[in-house]
């Protein structure tokens, strides 16, 4: 059933030109200070209980980086690429270019090589789908050049979600995004005590306008990005699918697959020209085994975005006006969001007392994304890269960007949602009614000195909250 509740949509990216504030060590540079990624509590699972999960949390991005093997196409036909980008350990990686400037060793939260499979890189996210069944806000995202492997890391390889939706299991080859509304559906329905809805969109950002990718696929209607008090960020008027099953999701993965725009560019054949947000919405009703405890009503977002590339001037293509549009477009709502993380970065390691103005409104991209860079959700980035040499400038940027990124801290609560105790209210304001008579009474005196004793040590308590 297709509902028009505009429900909010925010989602996470990257890129970007920037410092060298961090982690990533030039040769012929120091490293600024920068911050590591820290390991904040947040939304975990569940297992720390405790109030302070309904209070919050602050932690960093994490940030995970991976390189995707050389492809036959660099080494043949006029290209002999070498590899320049070597990850050196689980958490290091270094880049040895020709040039001074693309001599670099970086550190992040988790490093691939080209050895390695779906499986790994989900490992290092999944607890974004643990924490969005515990009521927090999550976002997962990739980006990288166009041709670093961003969408078959979030979706696996061509076809792959095709066969998803015909029936076929997940697989080694499922990417991020199959993989965790797996994680989801099997985690929603191990919740005892519980009711449980699950909703899904998919909107794509294609020429700085949105368009809903299930119901639009002709993007003939664009759709507008607002912000609720209570909500955050959302997109009016954007259809939202109730899902019951696996299989519910990936047939709206397969529609939206199809109806999303690409062309082929230098780099990849079938290259995803506009940028994708696919959100899962979990609501819940959790009933109390106690009965005299309240129900609690948790909602809680999970952004599964795909990036487009960034892309060069391709010379030995037609650059016709529309991939021209398309082209610096993609590029300068990239530049925005590295704009929107260099500023954040800054804010985190001058502290909160001096923060700078984060240009989130500049580009579509970024005011759906304001919500996971700063605001409250578990984000972590996947950042990919090409290793061949002649894509170094680009693995550079990538890095820098990624850098900055794990410098960011969101603050990270549970969306939780108690109904009034109207008996409780009732009793409150007959002890603010009765304090400020004792008040009233007490100044019309004129007597001096300290106030009168109150008999009653619950009127005390009500009158300090009251007041």
């Amino acid at each position: 059933a297709v509902d028009d509740r505009g429900r909010p949509v925010d989602g996470g990216g990257v890129v970007g030109e920037g410092h060298d504030d961090g982690e990533c060590d030039g040769d012929n540079d120091g490293s600024g200070g920068g911050g590591g990624s820290g390991d904040g509590g947040g939304g975990g699972g569940g297992d720390d209980g405790g109030d302070d999960l309904n209070v919050g949390t602050s932690e960093n991005i994490k940030v995970l980086v991976r390189i995707r093997p050389i492809l036959g196409h660099e080494t043949s036909n006029g290209r002999s690429a070498g590899k320049v980008v070597q990850r050196l350990d689980q958490g290091q990686l270094e880049v040895r270019g020709e040039e001074s400037r693309h001599k670099l060793t970086c550190k992040f939260d988790a490093v691939f090589g080209d050895e390695s499979i779906q499986e790994d890189i989900y490992r290092h996210v999944s607890d974004c789908a643990v924490a969005v069944v515990e009521g927090f806000n999550a976002t997962v995202f990739a980006y990288g050049q166009t041709g670093s492997g961003k969408t078959h890391t979030m979706f696996g390889p061509p076809g792959h979600v095709q066969s998803l939706a015909y029936g076929s299991s997940p697989n080694e080859e499922s990417g991020v995004i199959p993989r965790a509304i797996m994680q989801i559906f099997q985690l929603a329905g191990e919740l005892k005590h519980s009711k449980v809805s699950i909703y899904c969109s998919f909107v794509q950002i294609y020429n700085e306008q949105l368009f809903d990718m299930l119901r639009d696929p002709d993007r003939a209607s664009p759709l507008e990005v607002h912000e609720d008090p209570k909500d955050g960020i959302f997109v009016e008027g954007l259809s939202e699918y109730s899902v019951r099953h696996f299989q519910d999701c990936m047939q709206l993965l397969r529609m939206g697959e199809d109806n999303r725009a690409i062309r082929e560019t230098h780099m990849n054949q079938a290259s995803s020209r506009s940028h994708s947000l696919f959100q899962i919405v979990v609501e819940q009703e959790r009933r109390s085994s106690d009965p005299m405890a309240e129900n609690v009503s948790l909602r809680s977002k999970f952004n599964l975005v795909d990036l487009a590339g960034s892309e060069k001037w391709d010379h030995d293509q037609d650059m016709v006006d529309a991939r021209v549009t398309e082209m610096t477009n993609i590029n300068l709502s990239l530049y925005t969001l590295g704009r929107c993380i260099a500023s954040l970065a800054s804010t985190a390691r001058k502290g909160s007392t001096d923060s700078e103005h984060v240009p989130f409104r500049e580009s579509r991209l970024t005011r759906l994304l304001q919500d996971s860079l700063g605001g409250n959700a578990k984000t972590r980035v996947i950042a990919t890269l090409t290793p061949a040499s002649d894509c170094v400038d680009e693995s550079v940027s990538t890095l820098k960007f990624a850098d900055r990124a794990k410098q960011v801290m969101v603050f990270v609560r549970r969306n939780e949602d108690r109904p009034v105790d109207h008996a409780l209210v009732q009793r409150l304001q007959k002890e603010v009614a009765h304090l400020r008579t004792l008040l009233a009474n007490f100044t019309a005196t004129g007597v001096t000195g300290s106030p009168p004793r109150l008999t009653n040590g619950g009127g005390g308590s009500g009158g300090g909250g009251g007041g």
